[in-house]
């Protein structure tokens, strides 16, 4: 079966992006950082035209880089959300069938999932709550 990481987009996005967006700029300014090491007076660079080839070259190389480290981030993230709201949705499900039938079965989640602990505590509660 083929997995969905997408499971709650508005959140795993909204982190993605925000994380993705502080990636992006901390590259920019790396590259803004750079440019501004490599800054010249105006008579060498007229000396060296080469140097103003190697400036811009630098300035594309930062910007590529910045590009793939924001995409690295952004998958991580949807990859690490994954793991905390698959069990959300699980417990969601549960708590539904058991408001709407009064039936309890235990909530499961992946062994690489994060939220074992709260998921056996509903498990706890609920099953006493049966009773």
């Amino acid at each position: 079966m083929k997995k969905k990481y997408l499971i709650f987009p508005k959140i795993q996005l909204k982190y993605s992006l925000l994380l993705s967006a502080l990636t992006l700029i901390q590259g920019l300014a790396t590259i803004f950082f750079i440019y501004s090491l490599l800054n010249r007076p105006l008579e060498e660079i007229i000396a060296e035209n080469n140097f103003l080839i190697f400036k811009q070259e630098m300035v594309k190389l930062g910007i590529a880089l910045a590009l793939i480290n924001a995409f690295i981030v952004f998958s991580t993230c949807i990859f690490i959300l994954h793991r905390f709201l698959g069990p959300i949705i699980s417990i969601n499900r549960s708590l539904q069938k058991f408001e709407e039938t009064g039936e309890f079965e235990d909530i499961r989640i992946r062994k690489s999932d994060e939220m074992h602990i709260l998921v056996d505590r509903i498990n706890f509660f609920l099953r006493n709550k049966k009773k």
